[in-house]
């Protein structure tokens, strides 16, 4: 990739104004022509950027809750209501217009769960109301394992039932329903890993059925896979129809969803990742709230404007909201940009390749109109002058002053 170069537009009519920085260069560019302060709204009518924030910490301090007040979409993990029930309180004091989310794994649970009774008192009931035939083993009986320190459970109907004749699939949104979505503390639901097939993770098979015997036909395991979560998504939105339900992964759950996280997001995945987030937008039910999500591989490096930059004008492409932190060994950041402050308004345009709108991303130099200003991004490995018809100016930031200096 190029250096990038930077062009501004002069707006003489505009007396009072924050404007944000086109960057055309190698990757991206970024044009605003910004009013006011950013104004929080329902999800229908969250501003653009719209802005999401992964949060998994299981208590908040008050720095922290005052910080995340500032995203349109926060994900918290369940454990916060317990520990920082008032906190929770004040950041929808301080954002009326919030969603929050209530972050749960679909399909693991953590070993130490027995050990957890006051630090995660969820965590504790949950693992003690598993029955033991809703772990996912081996032929032998082994259970299995995909992230370290857990075990996976096994959320297809060949399931075992516990004593109130439910499967995994069936106790899951019950449990989430009576502990977290009843207690008026969220807006919704975050399943992680919300795996669209199970043979990727267990390419050695497992014993779904738990008949003893190995099963390895992949399209019939991961067609029991779907269906059981499926039933996990249908159950949850019968028990809450006002709720919101994003799954982490999983584009093919979108008619069952609110949205979905795209994980990982960077310029190698540039297509893939957008058309996956363009596909579950038109796809899932309303209000639709998609998150694509880069980060910077858990080195800690919140200076990457680059990278930051090039995602959310990405992200700027579609419907979505974006989320930019350190990477999946934490999801715990509250790194906040200039550039979030911006208001572009509503936009005037599909995402447009070479000017011209198309339904499907490719590698190109691409563009979308708003009422207040344009994002592009030049999702090339080359350098690109573009004629904008005009001269655009840049904000005034205080993280980047170079690129960001008005």
């Amino acid at each position: 990739m190029n250096h990038l170069s930077t062009y501004t537009k002069k707006l003489s009519s505009l007396a009072s104004r924050r404007l944000a920085r086109i960057f055309i260069g190698g990757v991206l560019g970024l044009i605003f022509l910004l009013a006011g302060n950013v104004a929080h709204a329902n999800v229908e009518n969250h501003q653009y950027p719209k802005v999401a924030n992964v949060f998994l910490e299981w208590k908040l301090t008050r720095v922290q809750a005052d910080a995340l007040s500032k995203w349109d979409v926060v994900v918290l993990d369940m454990e916060v209501q317990n520990h920082s029930r008032d906190l929770m309180k004040r950041m929808r004091k301080k954002n009326p217009d919030i969603v929050i989310l209530a972050y749960i794994t679909s399909q693991e649970i953590r070993r130490d769960a027995t050990t957890l009774q006051h630090s995660s008192p969820l965590r504790y009931k949950l693992n003690n109301s598993i029955h033991k035939d809703w772990w996912l083993t081996d032929q032998h009986g082994k259970q299995l394992s995909w992230w370290p320190g857990t075990r996976l459970l096994n959320v297809t109907n060949g399931a075992g039932n516990n004593n109130a004749n439910q499967k995994w699939n069936d106790f899951l949104p019950q449990f989430v329903s009576d502990n977290i979505l009843s207690n008026g503390l969220w807006d919704g639901i975050f399943y992680d890993n919300s795996w669209d097939n199970i043979s990727y993770f267990m390419p050695n098979g497992t014993d779904l059925n738990r008949d003893g015997k190995l099963d390895t036909q992949r399209p019939h395991n991961d067609n029991q896979w779907r269906d059981g979560m499926v039933k996990i998504f249908q159950k949850t939105k019968h028990l809450h129809p006002d709720k919101i339900i994003v799954a982490n992964g999983g584009h093919v759950y979108a008619p069952h969803v609110n949205g979905a996280l795209y994980e990982h997001f960077d310029d190698d995945s540039f297509a893939h990742g957008l058309n996956k987030t363009k596909d579950v937008e038109t796809k899932s039910l309303q209000p639709t709230v998609s998150i694509l999500n880069s980060n910077v591989q858990n080195s800690g490096f919140l200076q990457d404007y680059r990278h930051m930059r090039f995602g959310l004008t990405s992200t700027l492409l579609t419907d979505g909201y974006y989320s930019f932190d350190n990477g999946d060994a934490t999801h715990a950041e509250a790194w906040y940009y200039d550039e979030y402050d911006v208001v572009l308004g509503n936009p005037k345009s599909e995402a447009k390749k070479d000017f011209v709108e198309h339904n499907t991303i490719s590698s190109g130099v691409w563009k979308r109109e708003f009422a207040n200003g344009v994002a592009i991004v030049n999702a090339t490995a080359s350098f690109k002058n573009i004629d904008l018809g005009g001269e655009f100016e840049s904000i005034r930031g205080r993280q980047d002053p170079q690129h960001n200096n008005g």
